[in-house]
């Protein structure tokens, strides 16, 4: 998919498909019976070898399910809309970075030119899927929302939303990198609660992670990034691309966290956004993520108009 990471109607990342997801699973038999096959066509080699080489081709197999289930995280959050008779609709991801303040995408709030999406107003906190709403899940009302400018007027960069809660959470917020730490990291973990699978069919609702290298990102400002730019399609003064190779963010992840991990600390350095210009498949082609730190001024301002203290 070359657009926006989220279902914002919140209907089809409920649907099932069952021709893709036969599809799918037809095709995980067919790279695990080359793997058997490989397997015992390799079996002159040294049994170390041929364990070892045996072993990298399953963890291949394995990353096109796009992620592992985890209870980790607790602030990264399901993002949607409740209704008087307290009926919930989900359809994004976000994460808490102070006890009254929730970051999103831009386009789960704004959704582009075209799509529909309820209004933000509520956020599910400390659960593993969208299931587990009873306690210890906190479930709070949103009092505010205010997306990017820049934004609105692009459709595309500074991918981020700004959500005030009605009062504060008790989940510990995440920390968030600053832009030497980011120059610093070598991988990025990547967390949400979107679909599962390349084809972007099933499996909202259940919060994964899954940890990825980055494919383009700015470390220093003299640095020339045009070709990459030109490539994936996004902004490495306010972007960063990571992912790809079955290993990705999808559907319904948008506004979720990318964390790197600085002095052995885990902070957030980004947010998903949308898939890169050049992808081929829904998901798993890699994916575009905003920048904390080149949108840290507009997080301060937001959270100094409602009266909040929040300092980096």
């Amino acid at each position: 998919m070359a657009g926006n990471r989220c279902e914002c109607g919140g209907a089809r990342s409920n649907e099932f498909d069952a021709a893709a997801a036969f599809e799918n699973l037809s095709q995980r038999y067919r790279e695990l019976s080359l793997v058997v096959a490989r397997y015992m066509t390799e079996a002159g080699l040294d049994r170390p070898v041929r364990v070892e080489r045996a072993a990298a081709a399953a963890g291949l197999i394995a990353r096109i399910v796009g992620g592992t289930p985890t209870t980790q995280f607790p602030e990264c959050c399901l993002v949607g809309h409740a209704t008087a008779a307290g009926a919930r609709v989900w359809f994004c991801t976000g994460v808490l970075i102070h006890p009254r303040l929730v970051l999103t995408a831009g386009h789960c709030n704004v959704p582009p030119r075209g799509e529909h999406a309820p209004a933000i107003t509520t956020v599910a906190l400390s659960l593993s899927s969208k299931d587990e709403l009873d306690a210890p899940a906190e479930l709070i009302r949103v009092r505010r929302k205010s997306t990017h400018p820049g934004y609105i007027e692009s459709q595309q960069v500074h991918d981020i939303t700004v959500l005030v809660l009605a009062h504060d959470a008790v989940t510990r917020p995440a920390a968030i990198a600053t832009t030497p730490e980011l120059a610093a990291a070598t991988e990025v973990t990547l967390v949400g609660f979107g679909n599962s699978d390349l084809n972007s069919t099933v499996g909202f609702g259940l919060k994964r992670e899954v940890s990825v290298g980055f494919d383009a990102l700015r470390t220093t400002a003299a640095q020339d990034l045009s070709a990459d730019e030109d490539r994936f399609g996004f902004d490495s003064h306010l972007e960063f691309v990571a992912g790809g190779g079955g290993r990705d963010s999808c559907n319904g992840d948008s506004g979720g966290p990318a964390y790197i991990v600085a002095n052995g600390i885990q902070k957030l350095a980004g947010l998903t956004s949308r898939a890169v210009a050049n992808s081929v498949h829904a998901c798993g082609d890699s994916g575009i993520y905003t920048r904390i730190d080149a949108n840290l001024d507009f997080i301060q301002h937001v959270a100094t108009k409602s009266g909040i203290d929040f300092n980096v």
